[in-house]
């Protein structure tokens, strides 16, 4: 049995604590919304959707960053730390871990974005390389939805290399869904946020699903571009970009070049094709007025390439779009994309 804090029971923290304190795991959840705080207390921490029911029974604790700390919450000394908040709480969520951590206890982000350096600098060699692969939306409070059957993680020290430490934290994951160790946890982040770059904000700010962007001729070129900017950034620093095993998708390939390129363009439209009308996180906060993490995700490509002395105009201009979206400056819809889709005419 392991010790975990969960920090934020959002989609993919409170999927993780049920399925780790139904596997008899001694979890406890710090939440800043008081009501879902109180719904998990209450009656337990429901999970429904496609890999069925069950209700687990977790500790939980309200938690509002910048106030004193529940005591009980305090005087936890976890094993394992599990960051699951939205990007804008990372560093109230990192003040958090320093506050309740001891030295040994081991620390891992699921959020979106790429944190794991932010959190190294404050936490240490402590830190592990995490990509989230699994999916799923908040109910109501106390409640999630599990949305995907076959999803899972990838995880990896962010040094490359391979030890008992990684090893553990692979077989506790394992209890909430199949977990891969990676010899290059590095170029797995950066595969997730170039395709988080691709697809979450181009839907948010357009109104499209998954699939009318993958079906129509002008948005896809677009999407390619976004993701090859990215993946030009990545290179940069060294990194090559890994496929996407759980998406089905040779992403390397994808951005590339030549006939390769054409038929993994072709293969991913055929599966997104099954996709008509199906959103993304983004998308779903813009409709419902709530911030987004463009800043973390295509903000941070940005912010790496100016960095660098790079050009990511197309990523820039979406980050600027999603804020407008985020206003109400501009309503969703496929119009918005026009002078994009010509822009990507030039980036190859």
């Amino acid at each position: 049995m392991t010790a975990v804090l969960v920090i934020g029971a959002g989609a993919i923290g409170g999927t993780v604590a049920a399925r780790l304190a139904d596997a008899g795991h001694a979890v406890a959840i710090a939440e800043p919304w008081a009501g879902h705080a109180a719904a998990i207390r209450a009656e337990g921490l429901r999970l429904t959707g496609v890999r069925g029911d069950l209700c687990a029974a977790v500790a939980v604790y309200d938690w509002a960053p910048g106030e004193a700390l529940d005591p009980g919450l305090a005087a936890l000394r976890p094993e394992v730390a599990i960051l699951a908040t939205k990007s804008a709480m990372t560093a109230p969520a990192v003040a958090l871990v320093a506050a309740v951590a001891g030295p040994e206890t081991d620390v891992l982000t699921l959020q979106n974005g790429i944190h794991e350096d932010q959190l190294r600098e404050a936490l240490g060699a402590r830190v592990v390389g995490a990509v989230t692969e699994i999916g799923g939306y908040v109910e109501g409070p106390g409640r999630i939805f599990e949305a995907r059957r076959d999803g899972g993680f990838v995880i990896g020290e962010l040094d490359g290399s391979r030890g008992a430490r990684i090893e553990r934290l692979g077989r506790l994951l394992d209890a909430v869904a199949p977990t891969t160790v990676s010899a290059d946890v590095r170029a797995n982040l950066w595969s997730k946020l170039t395709w988080n770059c691709m697809m979450n904000p181009l839907c948010a700010v357009s109104g499209l699903g998954q699939g009318e962007l993958w079906t129509n001729a002008g948005t896809r070129r677009l999407t390619l571009a976004v993701g090859r900017e990215a993946m030009r950034v990545a290179a940069a620093q060294g990194i090559e970009l890994a496929p996407l095993d759980f998406f089905g998708v040779d992403l390397p390939r994808l951005l590339g070049a030549g006939a390769a390129q054409r038929r993994a363009e072709a293969e991913t439209v055929e599966i997104y094709r099954a996709q008509m009308g199906k959103t993304t996180s983004m998308s779903q906060d813009v409709a419902h007025g709530r911030a987004t993490e463009i800043d973390a995700i295509n903000g941070h490509v940005v912010g790496i390439a100016d960095r660098l002395g790079l050009e990511a105009p197309l990523n820039r201009r979406v980050v600027e779009l999603v804020h407008a979206a985020e206003r109400g400056a501009a309503e969703p819809r496929i119009e918005v994309l026009d002078e994009l889709v010509t822009d990507a005419e030039g980036v190859r």
